[in-house]
């Protein structure tokens, strides 16, 4: 099972497969109110063309919520901004948390992994040949979990676990959290999931 994603302004299609999610990479995005508008902008394009008509949005603390239902299924959505760029994930029927981290050759991460990350998330940065992306990638996992599960950071609490697809471009670490909400269906492992 692999995550499709989508470089804006690309067509971005409503995927068949389940689960119908994606990630829309939208350049030129800070984490702004401007930022912020142009991201709505784009989900509502998006979610238009794929109802066929208008979207309602409703603003929330947590982010906008999509109260007009797509396919018969309600509609879930995530953002993050990192590095110039936002990051919007949708997913159809199911919850979904969407994290971006710049990556820092130059980021002491060890107080910070040993503050919020586990123990062998820990050991497996010391040991992988870049520590600044492995760090990357395993704080944006862990971010992502924290949204999905509609959790704020926390030292010393882990987000409960959930499937993760990664991506990456050269020097931003994505990471996107599914619930997987089927019966008889187990919960995945991490894979990579490839840019269009």
């Amino acid at each position: 099972m692999t995550l499709q994603t989508f470089l804006w302004p690309d067509t971005v299609a409503l995927p068949i497969a389940e689960p119908r999610a994606v990630l829309i990479q939208i350049s030129g995005i800070e984490r702004s109110a401007c930022g912020r508008k142009r991201m709505r902008e784009v989900l509502q394009e998006v979610l238009s063309e794929w109802a066929g008509g208008p979207v309602v949005l409703d603003d929330t603390c947590l982010g906008p919520r999509v109260r007009t239902p797509i396919d018969g299924k309600r509609v879930e959505v995530s953002l993050s901004y990192a590095g110039g760029c936002g990051w919007l994930g949708i997913c159809c029927g199911r919850s979904i948390g969407v994290d971006a981290v710049v990556i820092d050759e130059n980021f002491d991460w060890q107080d910070v992994a040993a503050l919020y990350l586990d123990a062998e998330d820990g050991r497996e940065i010391r040991a992988a040949p870049n520590q600044a992306v492995a760090f990357a990638q395993r704080w944006s996992a862990h971010e992502a979990r924290c949204k999905l599960a509609g959790m704020p950071l926390q030292e010393g609490v882990s987000p409960p676990k959930a499937p993760v697809y990664m991506t990456r471009t050269a020097r931003i670490a994505v990471s996107v959290a599914l619930r997987i909400q089927t019966e008889g269906h187990r919960e995945g492992h991490a894979s990579e999931a490839e840019h269009r």
